[in-house]
């Protein structure tokens, strides 16, 4: 088997499974897109919100000991927002995929009240679509690892695809006509977005 065979089969394979990659991601956002644009379809009993107040001191919240506070009182997620409203409460709101919850640190800073909301399996769903980014724990950060290794996936497909359709169609103006008219295409969306 010649050199360039040999290539031409290892860029079949990893077309082949970076396509399985980003097929699969594609799969999870069409699902939960629809189920974000039907939402009234799906039960939306399940969820559960439970309250709580601890007495605390400024240590217990200390930037030390905040990872153990945390741990402790099982507060899942990324911190996505955080604010002083007007009484002198400090607000801190956690998110993940599953739960919603709220600390609000009383002006004194010696009470904390602790408000989940865990969300029913339908909106579970729905908030794996919308988590992104990076700054949260372990496992929020693993899922957006995998989101960005399946971006690499769609990039090495697009190459892989391009480099194959060059070898297959070197002469056919049909294949060329689609090709060019595509990356104009691209080029005019991508200017909208620019400028628009």
């Amino acid at each position: 088997m010649s050199t360039t065979t040999k290539f031409y089969q290892v860029l079949k394979k990893i077309h082949l499974y970076a396509g399985l990659s980003t097929a699969a991601l594609l799969i999870m956002y069409v699902a939960t897109s629809y189920m974000m644009i039907h939402h009234d379809s799906f039960p939306s009993e399940g969820g559960t919100q439970s309250t709580e107040n601890i007495k605390i001191t400024a240590a217990d919240i200390s930037e030390d000991n905040w990872v153990d506070f945390i741990r402790v009182h099982d507060i899942k997620g990324r911190l996505n927002n955080e604010r002083i409203n007007a009484s002198g409460e400090k607000i801190m709101q956690f998110n993940s995929a599953a739960t919603n919850t709220t600390l609000k640190i009383n002006a004194t800073g010696d009470e904390v009240e602790i408000t989940r909301n865990e969300k029913n399996l339908a909106h579970s769903i729905i908030g794996v679509h919308r988590l992104s980014g990076y700054d949260g724990p372990l496992k929020y950060n693993l899922y957006a690892l995998f989101l960005d290794a399946v971006g690499i996936s769609l990039i090495l497909f697009t190459i892989t695809g391009v480099i194959m359709w060059l070898r297959l169609l070197k002469n056919n103006k049909w294949a060329w006509g689609i090709f060019i008219a595509g990356a104009i295409y691209y080029g005019i969306v991508m200017v909208l977005l620019y400028i628009g």
